[in-house]
């Protein structure tokens, strides 16, 4: 995938919608308000032919054949690319939980301003392009920690191999860049979302807690990622 320089570069932005006057708008705000140019797609398997090249992909997530989680979790398969995802249902906090879970970085439920729209294309093109390179070997190594940002898996102590999602390998990957030190909860949130209190309450804990149970012989007590009340997280 390719990217530009600066955030405030024109990019190319991939579509994925179904609905006509609903891609029309998001043309005209991407394209007219924001300078960046735009490819369109009605559904999901035509979004993963257009991907190549597009440096953010946009998706609802009602959309006809595959849906647009499924559209998620096969674009994060091949790329890293930049997804954001937006729903109109009633349930946008599940509809929010599950769009991370499946490889989208962002949610933003319908109906939304363009100046919000544009804030968080320009907020996750930021945050992708600070995003430090892997070392050589895509490894981060922290105490007993071995992650692998390429693979997306963990390993703790010579135990087994465990693979990961891509916002439980966002979180790890941010507390490893801190061993021992205190992470702030406004930090964490800020490294998996670009924003601070979303996508709902208790969501960074769910995650937390997640990798708990991957990580962790006891998930109850655990001794490598650490809750420190009122303040946020540390691994130990």
């Amino acid at each position: 995938m390719g990217g530009a320089e600066s955030w405030d570069s024109p990019m190319r932005v991939l579509i994925v919608e179904d609905d006509r006057a609903a891609r029309s708008l998001l043309r005209f705000v991407l394209e007219e308000v924001g300078g960046h140019t735009v490819v369109e797609a009605a559904d999901g398997q035509r979004g993963l032919e257009l991907a190549p090249g597009c440096d953010l992909a946009i998706t609802d997530l009602v959309l006809p054949g595959p849906d647009g989680y499924s559209f998620c979790r096969s674009l994060r398969e091949r790329s890293a690319v930049p997804i954001l995802a937006v729903s109109g249902t009633r349930n946008a906090t599940q509809d929010r939980v599950r769009a991370l879970e499946t490889g989208a970085d962002a949610f933003l439920p319908k109906p939304f301003e363009p100046t919000e729209l544009l804030a968080r294309v320009e907020a996750l093109a930021r945050r992708a392009r600070r995003a430090a390179p892997p070392t050589e070997a895509g490894q981060v190594r922290a105490g007993r920690l071995a992650l692998d940002l390429v693979q997306r898996t963990a390993t703790v102590a010579g135990g087994p191999t465990v693979a990961l999602t891509p916002t439980e390998c966002r979180l790890l990957a941010r507390l490893a860049r801190s061993p021992g030190q205190v992470v702030p909860r406004v930090d964490l949130e800020q490294a998996l979302w670009g924003v601070v209190g979303r996508p709902g309450s208790g969501t960074l804990a769910s995650y937390v807690a997640a990798l708990r149970r991957k990580l962790e012989p006891d998930p109850r007590r655990p001794r490598l990622v650490l809750t420190m009340r009122c303040l946020g997280y540390r691994l130990a």
